[in-house]
């Protein structure tokens, strides 16, 4: 909200006048300056109002008064900016709420990959110890070769020991 300013143009008055050294030939310029007219003006700097068919500027006219238009506006704005402000909130609880679920389930696959890998782990751990069991109560790998017919159902590691000699 602001006041609107008139232009008018201002000649110097008879005391600048004397104070001065004029010849009669001697033209002045008027100045120009910008008077305050008593005029309101209400101005919504939106980009919405600048384009298109909805007018974001009012003001004091000689058929009508701001105070007289205001009324209307100020509802009218008040009511599109309660609007927003509920689509605002909207927006940033559907924000957050991603941002929770997100969160969620980076927690939920980081726990399922720590499971993931304590399983093998404990795995390949317990294939070792079987390993170093089945050479130390069997012996080489010779003996274990001797028993072919019998490799059909041992785990693979244990066929590939047995085959190759590892």
């Amino acid at each position: 909200m602001r006041e609107e300013h008139d232009t008018a143009d201002v000649l110097p008055d008879e005391d600048e006048l004397a104070q001065r050294p004029v010849y009669a030939w001697q033209r002045f310029q008027p100045e120009r300056w910008r008077l305050p007219s008593g005029r309101l003006v209400l101005e919504l700097d939106d980009p919405r109002y600048r384009f298109g068919s909805r007018t974001g500027r009012w003001a004091d006219r000689t058929r009508w008064r701001l105070n007289d238009r205001l009324d209307d506006r100020l509802a009218d704005a008040l009511a599109e900016a309660e609007i927003r402000a509920a689509l605002t909130q909207q927006a940033e609880d559907a924000a957050v709420e991603a941002a929770a679920t997100r969160q969620r389930d980076w927690e939920q696959a980081m726990a399922d990959a720590h499971e993931q890998y304590t399983q093998a782990h404990l795995t390949r751990a317990l294939d070792r110890q079987l390993q170093r069991s089945v050479m130390v109560i069997w012996g080489r790998w010779p003996v274990l070769r001797w028993c072919g017919r019998l490799r059909k159902g041992w785990p693979s590691w244990l066929r590939l020991w047995c085959c190759t000699g590892i």
